[in-house]
């Protein structure tokens, strides 16, 4: 079915929604908690891993349920109703710093990071399928709250437009299986189980290359708070550049290929930046560029093929399982972004890292080393097992001939 003009808006703009809140969370929040909340690194590890896996095993179960909606708005746009404004208010709370005593601050910085990861839970799986210093006048604290706060309102706004935008055009019955036999079904499917593997890594590298990006741009490149922004900035373009690529180069290419070789080339730039001197601002910039380019071009790619993988399990058991099989691919997801969050607080504290100091030389080391050979060893990994990922366009037809053949 061919989409309108105003539907395609609808669903872009349901897309930036989801994306304001993910690349906030990968860029900056772990720099936020530590240089402008004031968490201890080994906290903000305890807080970013626990609240991350709490929030990985209820997807699957939030998957099921969309699965068994049915409402006169359909299955899927409930949410974008009902949890966009609750959305947009967890993230002005989550990004405001309470001037109270630490223990009170640590219980606000657990609720409110809870309340933003439910209520982008309750949104993100039903849609799957289907300058702070400028503005806080010198206060930090402020000037990220402000900051938030409009993102938040911006957020609320493009899913509230989502949903009076778009309309549920395929419709699936209520699933026969329960959540057990579902799963089972979900094991038996060898691409679906890549994918999530691959989304767990990816995730783990890129949460702690670019959580790190800030740190790295303040204290190894030694810019101070004014390099951030603009640092943070170029690894945006280069991701929005990255997306507009991968648009065009899989219309020449095979996806699968364009998904593996950028995974390597990543890993080779990767692993060539940690060379890169503290005074090499530009080579630093440059570098950070082209990783972000090759990481992010194969996104588009990943989450088209997990509805891809879904019409492949149903062709191999007879069974589609849908609503069970995003929430699960959500679920790794966010297992592999708690990991990195814990790990960075870890890792940040067995370097003792002191915020808003003049770090140690083991300190930029170790940051150096998380943002350069550290993820581009992931890259590799990640790179190496989309080898055994097998659905291409080419076999992707077959599947869908395959489904039409059976339901006729």
């Amino acid at each position: 079915m061919k989409l309108t003009i105003n539907e395609k808006i609808g669903f872009g703009a349901g897309d930036m929604a989801i994306a304001i809140v993910m690349m906030s969370l990968a860029m900056i929040i772990t720099y936020f908690y530590t240089d402008v909340f004031g968490l201890k690194p080994v906290d903000l590890g305890i807080l970013l891993f626990s609240v991350r896996i709490l929030d990985a095993v209820i997807d699957p179960v939030v998957g099921t349920m969309t699965d068994r909606t049915n409402t006169r708005w359909g299955k899927y746009r409930p949410g974008l109703l009902f949890m966009s404004i609750p959305f947009g208010i967890s993230i002005w709370l989550m990004f405001t710093t309470p001037d109270t005593d630490y223990s009170v601050k640590l219980l606000w910085a657990w609720a409110t990071y809870v309340l933003l990861t439910l209520t982008y839970t309750l949104i993100a799986i039903p849609y799957v399928p289907l300058s702070a210093m400028y503005l806080g006048k010198n206060n930090v604290k402020l000037g990220y709250q402000i900051a938030m706060g409009a993102m938040g309102i911006l957020a609320t706004c493009l899913c509230l437009y989502c949903f009076f935008s778009v309309r549920e055009r395929i419709y699936h019955p209520k699933p026969s299986l329960g959540m057990a036999a579902q799963f089972r079904l979900l094991i038996k499917n060898d691409q679906w189980l890549i994918l999530g593997a691959v989304i767990a890594i990816i995730m783990f590298g890129g949460i702690i290359r670019n959580s790190v990006a800030a740190y790295y741009a303040k204290y190894y490149l030694n810019g101070g708070d004014a390099l951030i922004s603009p640092f943070l900035t170029s690894g945006v373009i280069a991701s929005v550049l990255a997306m507009i690529a991968c648009t065009w180069l899989t219309r020449l290419y095979d996806k699968i290929k364009i998904f593996r070789y950028t995974q390597l080339l990543a890993f080779v730039v990767g692993g060539a930046m940690y060379f890169v001197q503290p005074n090499s601002i530009v080579l630093a910039f440059t570098f950070y560029i082209v990783v972000t380019f090759l990481t992010d071009i194969q996104l588009p790619i990943y989450w088209a093929s997990i509805a891809e993988s879904v019409d492949y399990g149903e062709m191999k058991t007879g069974q589609r399982v849908s609503g069970l099989a995003f929430g699960g691919i959500l679920f790794f997801q966010k297992f592999g972004m708690g990991l990195a969050g814990g790990f960075i607080g870890i890792a940040l504290a067995y370097l003792d890292y002191q915020p808003g100091v003049e770090q140690t030389p083991q300190a930029l080391w170790g940051i150096c080393l998380l943002m350069t050979i550290f993820p581009a060893i992931l890259n590799l990994i990640t790179g190496l097992i989309m080898r055994f990922y097998l659905i291409n366009n080419e076999f992707y037809e077959q599947i869908k001939a395959r489904l039409q053949t059976a339901e006729e």
